[in-house]
């Protein structure tokens, strides 16, 4: 009895387990099927066999798009490898190391929140087994100078390097609103891109000079970030104000349409945009934050900034006189 209630706690714990959502048991063409069976059995470097480093939202979504396709995958994770996680569809392998996928891969997708050198240079590691017949896409969230750095290593063997940054909020990923942004080898950007159709309504090639695009993604999710910030700040003095928040929206949606796209005019052509009607507003602001006793430090951030901005500009023509 004891044994039979040991086992019937080991089934409940692994029925426990998230297992991810993937496409499972779908009906494939027989032209699909027939290039399953040829990607399992060739070891020719044309095999349409994908890997991926790393199961994070954006990798999860790619896998899909790999077996909508009609192509296998092998997956290195450490939360499978622990068992925390399942992936019960057939035509993926679960590999141990980060070299094994490397091994029987193609094109290999990475895509981890920890030490990505740790992974390209550890043992049984991504350099320990790739050579001219792979392509790597790197995704995960790394400065360009990393990127740079892992992008000489992984070429010096021969191989492709394309670093690809998607710009999202949750829930816009799987409606395929993300903005994606490449840089790297050309032949790679047109190969993998199309999956990146799965998470994305753009996507951006600048080139060939790796580091271009983790550059640009970190400037515009940071602006991104400061103006959602400076959103919150926003609808906590309108609650506490006692407005209507749905009418502030609607207006403020509007006002942030017109006056973004006249600002991105004037910055992109290097013309002044109007600094003394910014700083009265902003102090303006200010003041009533301080009557509702509201604290914002993104509005007083903004407000030194423009403030320095006109300082700045004083100076400049008191030089030119």
């Amino acid at each position: 009895m004891k044994a039979l209630q040991e086992a019937d706690e080991a089934i409940a714990q692994e029925q426990d387990k998230p297992t991810l959502d993937l496409p499972s048991n779908m009906e494939l063409s027989e032209d699909a099927q027939s290039t399953i069976c040829t990607t399992t059995t060739s070891n020719s470097g044309e095999e349409k066999v994908y890997g991926i480093l790393g199961l994070g939202l954006i990798s999860q979504l790619i896998l899909k798009q790999i077996l909508t396709n009609g192509y296998r995958c092998i997956v290195w994770d450490i939360e499978l490898l622990q068992g925390n996680i399942k992936l019960s569809d057939e035509r993926i392998s679960i590999a141990k190391t980060p070299g094994e996928v490397i091994r029987n891969s193609r094109i290999i997708f990475s895509f981890v929140d920890f030490d990505v050198k740790m992974m390209i240079y550890g043992n049984d590691g991504v350099l320990t087994s790739i050579d001219s017949t792979k392509g790597y896409v790197e995704m995960s969230h790394i400065d360009h100078l990393s990127s740079k750095e892992i992008s000489a290593s992984i070429e010096g063997k021969g191989a492709r390097y394309i670093e690809a940054g998607t710009i999202y909020f949750p829930g816009i990923l799987e409606k395929a609103q993300g903005i994606t942004i490449m840089a790297g080898n050309r032949s790679l950007f047109d190969e993998c891109s199309p999956l990146f159709d799965s998470t994305s309504s753009k996507i951006f090639y600048l080139g060939p000079v790796v580091g271009l695009a983790t550059l640009e993604k970190t400037f515009i999710s940071s602006l991104c970030n400061i103006m959602t910030s400076a959103m919150g700040e926003s609808f906590r003095i309108v609650r506490q104000a006692n407005l209507n928040v749905e009418t502030f929206t609607e207006i403020a949606q509007i006002c942030l349409n017109h006056q973004m796209e006249r600002s991105f005019e004037l910055l992109l052509n290097q013309q002044e945009i109007p600094l003394q009607k910014m700083i009265k507003e902003q102090q303006y602001m200010q003041r009533e934050a301080s009557n509702y006793l509201v604290s914002l430090p993104i509005t007083a951030i903004a407000t030194q900034s423009l403030l320095a901005m006109s300082d700045q500009k004083n100076v400049e023509y008191n030089r030119k006189d």
